[in-house]
């Protein structure tokens, strides 16, 4: 899935860099 830097619930699926 596309990472999310906006959504911080997404930082579980999508870490941030």
């Amino acid at each position: 899935p596309k990472r999310d830097w906006s959504s911080a619930s997404s930082a579980t699926s999508n870490p941030s860099p």
